[in-house]
This record gives C-alpha cells, structure tokens and sequence, in this order.
C-alpha cells in the first residue's frame, strides 16, 4: 500500500488556504486616518465692554489630521456664546468660528470654552475673560479720560506716570478712589498741561457720586457706598480734616467721626458750611448734587452700609 500521508498533509494545506480566502475578511484595508486639530487662540481678554454692547473675537481650528473632523458641541452662556457651535472639518481644511461677549452687569466675566470633538491629540479649551461696564462710562468717561490722562507718555499702560495707568474701567476707577485723581483734577495739577472743561468735570462727578456707575445718584444713600468717596475726595484730605492733622480738630477719616459732625444743624454745622461754601476751604463749592447726596444721607438716619 502506498504511503498516503503526504496527499493527506496537502490536501489539509489547500483546504485552509482556500477557507482563509473565502472569508474576505483579510483582504479589507486598515483604516490609518488621524484625527488631529490645532486652535489659533487658546485665550482671549474681551477688556472693557458697556452692558448695553457687545464684543467679538475670532480664531480658527485646523484640522492637522487625514480624517474628516466633527465638531460636536463648544460650551456656551448668556454672557459668551461661540458661532457656529458645531461643525465638520475636511482633512487639512481650517473652520472660522466668532466668540461673542454680551456683559449684563457691571462686573468681571470669565468662562472657559471647551471643545468636543473626535480629535485624540488632547482636550482643547479657550479661556476668555472680559469686563462689563455701564455705558455711561463707555460713552462719556473714558472718552474723558483717555484724551486726557491715559495719553502717551501719561498713565498709559506703558508710561504708567507715578505708577498709575488708566487705560481700563478697573484702573480708572483706582485712580479716583485711591490715588485722589479727582483732587489732582480740583487743584489743576491734572491734567498735565492742559485742563478739564467744566462738562467734562460734570461729567466726572456724576460718575463719582454714582459710585463709578452710570452716572444717576442713587436716592437712598448709605455712607460706605456715596458718602465717603464725597468726604475723602473733598474734605479728609492732607492738611484738611484728615486723621493725621485735623483742621481744627475735624477729624473726617471714619464713619463714626463724620456722622458725628453731619448730626449737628446750623449754617456753622458741617453741613451748613458746606451748603454756603465755607466747606471745603481752598477748594471748590460741592456740587448740589453731593449736597442733596449728603442731605438724604442725614434724612435717612446715616445709613453706614
């Protein structure tokens, strides 16, 4: 009998080479597509922004990759809203995409983006900051203010003139609470060779007695929010009613202490003198809008808060 061994042994060989072809499975290509993306911008500072506007800021995703790229959703709120929201990205092709900043209060916003996609190089974010202001400072004040004091060689952000820039509503606001810019204004020292008109000084008080806000003076006034910006920015001045060396023995620097003074009545009281113009002394009458300020601070039992 012949030896059948080898024909069998081939015969098994030829069996899984034709069952391994018909399956089809083997001949279906790899799939070697990427997916990539590359943002222009991974932050954006908005700056200063009127309540009553908007501001726009742009940047573009690249898809860095040889698949097709879907964007499926970038965070949004009532404040920053990204458009469009969603989109699909050929290989090597690059999206437009705008981000809006609608401020409805005066205050600081931040929010950080993300992006979700099929990309696999890294979760992608964009960090955006702003800030909203009333349009009474956006329209009138900083117009002020930047012709005048935040010039070139001045308070800009580069020359900083006695450390003190006043290019943004925060650093603008600073200046009048902290660095007395009003009584520079008062004095004639400020600005620096030239001068304010008298609008633009009514302009500036009106912002003031508002406590930096939209220009209206509020009706009930309390002492920490209207009242001792009106004090120290007129009247606790150096050499003046101050804590250091109090006009004759007038100290105006705490709350206790010009409550004090403001409770008594009379054309020689605190109030009197200031509703005649003795007070403050060297400098000019307040304004009656201040005076009524401080009138319905009195009439309304000297609110501290």
């Amino acid at each position: 009998m012949k030896n059948l061994l080898p024909h069998l042994v081939a015969t098994a060989f030829l069996f899984v080479i034709s069952a391994c072809s018909s399956s089809g499975g083997s001949d279906e290509p790899i799939d070697t597509s990427t997916f990539s993306i590359d943002l222009s911008a991974t932050s954006f500072d908005f700056g200063d922004v009127a309540t009553d506007g908007t501001g726009t800021e742009n940047f573009t995703i690249s898809n860095t990759g040889t698949g097709s790229i879907s964007i499926t959703g970038m965070t949004s709120s009532s404040n920053f809203t990204v458009n469009p929201s969603t989109s699909t990205i050929a290989a090597g092709t690059s999206k437009s995409f705008s981000i809006t900043f609608s401020p409805d209060a005066q205050k600081a916003f931040s929010q950080t983006i993300a992006v979700s996609s099929n990309a696999t190089n890294g979760s992608k974010t964009i960090a955006l900051t702003g800030y909203g202001v009333e349009p009474f400072y956006e329209n009138i004040i900083a117009p002020i203010v930047a012709n005048n004091c935040s010039t070139t060689g001045c308070h800009s952000t580069a020359s900083k003139s006695g450390g003190i820039a006043m290019t943004t509503f925060l650093e603008s606001k600073n200046a009048f609470v902290t660095d007395k810019a009003w009584d520079e204004i008062q004095s004639g020292r400020m600005p620096k060779g030239g001068s304010l008109t008298t609008t633009q000084k009514d302009e500036l008080l009106k912002w003031i007695e508002s406590n930096y806000t939209d220009g209206i003076v509020p009706v009930s006034a309390s002492y920490q929010t209207d009242i001792a910006p009106i004090i120290n920015q007129s009247c606790a001045t150096t050499a003046c009613h101050d804590s250091n060396s109090p006009k004759a023995g007038l100290d105006l620097s705490t709350y206790a202490f010009v409550k004090t003074a403001f409770t008594a009545t009379g054309t020689s009281s605190a109030i009197g003198r200031i509703e005649s113009g003795n007070m403050p002394q060297g400098g000019s009458k307040l304004s009656q809008t201040k005076i009524d300020l401080i009138k319905s601070w009195i009439a309304g039992g000297f609110s501290e808060q």
